[in-house]
């Protein structure tokens, strides 16, 4: 891994209308040292062909920029997995392409692992706004005063947590010690679980009190696809099974993988009885 040198991996799709305003948010960086990877899941708009007007402009102000394209759609769990392979820095983050980072995101998060080298990953807080009105809808941040450094349970949980891999970075050889190598499971959904969940498990995450990364909700985004009942029913339940299956792999001792998944359980149960009652409503109505 070359010392100092921060890989980025952005699978996208389908972006035209956001890649931009991404690119735009890299090329702010305060801290050059980037190697960009963007792994294009075969999309059908103009997007690669706007990530290939910045490639001059990029080369000049960063490391390395490489596109990757895919020849068919596989979601990004794989669109992940192939940017892996290419990373050569020594930290390691993500984002997604409709999002962005502050001016000063990426320097930020290199300094607290100089100043903090026994911490493997660290979080940052992070806001959502709305992509319409540009207007901030909610900050990720933690909540009260205490900050945890051993967050696996708050995963498991959803506790005073988020998931957005603007929201992390992590030193490579760490990461990629924790994730059995360089792939994850190929899935539609809970790939940040993947990520996230092995790094968590026996490392220490620290906390940047700043807000390095603006996430945008929009209505046509994959986290507000449209899905009946019976979908959201099978979607929660997939993402559990990923979640169980990263911890297999993870060798977690029998015991405890026995109580968290007693605890995974009963979060489905939870949300299963939400999804209920809202789609009762929903009838209701009709």
């Amino acid at each position: 891994m070359e010392k100092g040198l921060v890989s980025i991996i952005i699978p996208c799709y389908n972006a035209q209308k956001y890649v931009k305003r991404f690119l735009d948010s890299i090329l702010r960086q305060t801290y050059k040292k980037i190697q960009l990877i963007i792994v294009d899941d075969a999309s059908t708009d103009k997007t690669v062909d706007i990530l290939k007007q910045y490639k001059e402009i990029m080369e000049n102000e960063i490391e390395e920029y490489l596109i990757i394209q895919q020849l068919k759609n596989q979601g990004q769990a794989a669109a992940v997995n192939r940017g892996l392979k290419f990373v050569k820095g020594e930290y390691l983050t993500g984002a997604d392409i409709d999002d962005e980072y502050t001016d000063n995101a990426v320097e930020q998060k290199v300094l607290f692992f100089e100043n903090n080298p026994f911490y493997d990953f660290v979080r940052n807080e992070c806001i959502m706004k709305n992509e319409e009105t540009k207007k901030t809808e909610f900050y990720f941040r933690i909540r009260g005063r205490k900050k945890n450094e051993k967050i696996f349970q708050d995963l498991i949980q959803e506790n005073n947590i988020w998931f957005p891999q603007g929201g992390y970075m992590y030193k490579s050889e760490a990461f990629f010690d924790r994730n059995n190598g360089k792939e994850i499971d190929i899935s539609r959904e809970g790939q940040n679980y993947q990520l996230l969940l092995p790094m968590a498990y026996k490392n220490k995450c620290g906390y940047i009190r700043e807000i390095l990364y603006i996430i945008y909700n929009r209505s046509d985004s994959h986290s507000h696809t449209k899905r009946s009942f019976e979908q959201e029913i099978i979607r929660e339940k997939e993402i559990m099974q990923i979640v169980l299956r990263t911890m297999k792999r993870m060798e977690i001792d029998k015991e405890e993988y026995i109580r968290y998944e007693k605890i995974l359980n009963e979060k489905l149960k939870r949300k299963l009885m939400n999804l209920a009652y809202i789609n009762k409503n929903k009838l209701m109505r009709q």
